[in-house]
Order: C-alpha cells, then sequence, then structure tokens
C-alpha cells in the first residue's frame, strides 16, 4: 500500500524515492499532516486500520493538488470540489434498482451558489429512472420549491415517491430495495464541496436494525405524529 504526494516536478529530483510516473512514494508509516493535510489524516487513519485489520490490501490512496486534501479509497470517497465524480460513485451504485430509499436530512435544500432547476437535475441525475418503480425519501428541513418540483419530476416519470419527515436520523444513508445501503458522509447538496467524504457500504446487520426504524417513521408519519 503507498501513498502518493504531487509535488511540484521542480522539486520531484530532490525526492530519492519516485515511482514510474515521477510521483513520490511514501509508506503508511510515512503519514503527515505535511504529506496530505490535517484535515484528512485522522478519518484516513482511522479507515486504514480497519483495513489492515481486515486483511485487506486494495488501498490507494492519492493527495491532489487542489485547494483542498481529496482522497481516494477504492473509488469510495467524495473528492473534495469534484461534484461530478461524487454523483458518479453514486449512480454506480444505483444501477438497475427499482427502489431506492435516501435517508438525507437536508436532501431537499440547494447550495446557495446553485440554482433550484440546476439542484434538481443532480437530484434526478443520480437515479436509474429507467428501472425505478419507487422512491422512498426521509428528511428534515427543506425548501418548498425544490420538494415540489423534484416530487413533480419523479411523478413525471411514472415512478411512485413517499417523503417522510424525521428528526430521528442524522447519517445520509441510500438503500437499494431494502437489501444493500450505503453510507454518504455529508448531504447530497454538500457531495464534492470543501470536506473530506467517505461513501461506504452499510454492514447487513445494521440495515436491519436501520430498516425497523424506517418502518416506525413510515408509521409515525402516516399518523401525522
Amino acid at each position: 500500500m503507498i501513498i502518493k504526494n504531487p509535488e511540484d516536478k521542480k522539486e520531484l529530483d530532490k525526492i530519492p524515492n519516485a515511482d514510474e510516473n515521477g510521483d513520490p512514494i511514501y509508506k503508511i508509516d510515512d503519514l503527515s499532516e505535511e504529506s496530505i493535510g490535517s484535515g484528512s489524516i485522522s478519518a484516513i487513519g482511522h479507515y486504514l486500520q480497519s483495513i489492515i485489520e481486515t486483511g485487506k490490501n486494495s488501498v490507494d490512496i492519492k493527495a491532489r493538488n487542489t485547494s483542498e486534501p481529496s482522497v481516494f479509497i477504492n473509488s469510495m470517497t467524495a473528492p473534495v470540489g469534484e461534484k461530478l465524480m461524487a454523483v458518479n460513485i453514486l449512480t454506480r451504485k444505483l444501477v438497475d434498482a427499482k427502489e431506492v430509499t435516501i435517508c438525507d436530512p437536508y436532501f431537499f435544500i440547494k447550495p446557495e451558489d446553485e440554482k433550484d432547476n440546476e439542484y434538481i437535475e443532480s437530484l434526478i441525475s443520480v437515479l436509474p429512472l429507467k428501472s425505478l418503480k419507487k422512491v422512498n425519501i426521509f428528511h428534515q428541513n427543506y425548501e418548498i420549491d425544490i420538494l415540489r418540483n423534484f416530487r413533480r419530476r419523479i411523478q413525471s416519470h411514472n415512478i411512485l415517491i413517499n417523503i417522510y419527515r424525521t428528526k430521528t436520523i442524522h447519517d445520509r444513508v441510500w438503500i437499494v430495495e431494502g437489501k444493500k445501503a450505503f453510507v454518504v458522509g455529508t448531504s447530497f447538496q454538500s457531495l464534492g464541496g470543501n470536506k473530506f467524504s467517505f461513501i461506504l457500504d452499510l454492514p447487513d446487520e445494521d440495515l436491519e436494525t436501520f430498516n425497523i426504524h424506517l418502518q416506525k417513521e413510515r408509521v409515525k408519519n402516516t399518523r401525522g405524529n
């Protein structure tokens, strides 16, 4: 496992160890704030440790030359400043899904610098419209125009949509047909923004527990509580 830290090309010849592309190579033991940025070091350390303990060796971490440190781990990371790449990760995980459940407190709140129609298009673009039959949204806060227009667009594709408002869910969880799920480290509006976040699979046993909680929330919403 290696960590690559791009440096100015003029400085590369000063670094003794480099790969075939001229990028300096560091061992995991050489992790430092200088190599990838203080904002990411803690999260990376915890994640690497979990991979080491499970015996996996498919880790490739690359610090990119952006305004903020960005880290890719098995293509399951929402990179800093790369909204499209983050959205593509979600899109691939939803391919051919017939039912999708999205738990995101701020799903219906757009970024300040984005127009309503642009944000709604980005939401729609993630979903597999050709196969999708049903979408469930659990949210907390919302902008009424975003919610109404999103619902209208979904219904125009003959897709059933259920929207539930709840204050009992903090983490952002996306579920495919109730059988597999993944946790998104930030709300959709912030994907690829200026903060580092992961997109990681949720263990089956945790999904089972979470599904039970979602069913309770459905009942509460139906009763108007």
